[in-house]
């Protein structure tokens, strides 16, 4: 089996095909109207953030330890329209949740790109091992809506004039911007998270030289 093109912190960008999307890619001009984090989970990972901050999926952790196996890499993203309910809750949910990386690139409707940190802005082993527990602890927390900032202004007014209900593509990437920043050694230079884009955060770290180019993640045969 190869090794995967990504590493625990890489970010995930999709670009979607459906009129939200485009419109999001169009107003951003980005070709991204999507974006969230990858992370290598194992059960050892679940047990420490039962035990750490007694999460409201508690009485799931060994039904989610038993379906992790050895480890599985997973999406953690903000949002509204995955269409699946969340790994780790078991339910479908507004806000941040994880899926498995592959399940939800084969059900997403576009591509779906990894941007793979260059070798010197990785997170040292100790980070490396944090950021899973960081983002775990994470997961069911609501996106405020006061949070729109620059994509809310720009999008929602001209996409969502009548309903502030699915705002998830709006807000994913303050919560990636939000979850670099906080770690030592800051991957991005970031004043507010609120006010970057998907496009935002793709052209300053491809600027920055801190990313590889995007590789795509191959849909499974069938899809």
């Amino acid at each position: 089996m190869d090794a995967p093109a990504h590493n625990t912190g890489d970010p995930v960008l999709f670009s979607g095909s459906g009129w939200v999307s485009r419109s999001i890619r169009w107003r951003t001009w980005s070709p991204y109207s999507h974006c969230g984090l990858v992370c290598w989970v194992t059960p050892d990972d679940i047990h420490d953030v039962a035990l750490l901050s007694s999460p409201s999926w508690i009485d799931r952790a060994d039904y989610i330890c038993d379906w992790l196996g050895l480890g599985k890499w997973l999406i953690i993203e903000s949002t509204t329209q995955a269409g699946l309910p969340c790994a780790i809750t078991g339910e479908y949910c507004q806000g941040v949740q994880a899926h498995e990386l592959q399940v939800r690139v084969d059900r997403y409707d576009g591509p779906v790109y990894v941007l793979p940190f260059r070798d010197e802005y990785r997170f040292p082993g100790d980070d490396d091992a944090k950021l899973p527990l960081n983002l775990l602890t994470r997961i069911g927390t609501p996106y405020d809506p006061a949070g729109a900032g620059l994509l809310g202004s720009c999008v929602l007014k001209h996409v969502w004039p009548h309903d502030a209900s699915d705002r998830s593509s709006v807000f994913c990437s303050e919560f990636v911007a939000r979850q670099l920043s906080y770690l030592p050694g800051s991957r991005i230079p970031i004043s507010s998270p609120s006010r970057w884009t998907p496009g935002g955060l793709y052209r300053t770290l491809t600027k920055t030289e801190r990313v590889s180019r995007p590789v795509k993640i191959p849909k499974t045969k069938g899809t």
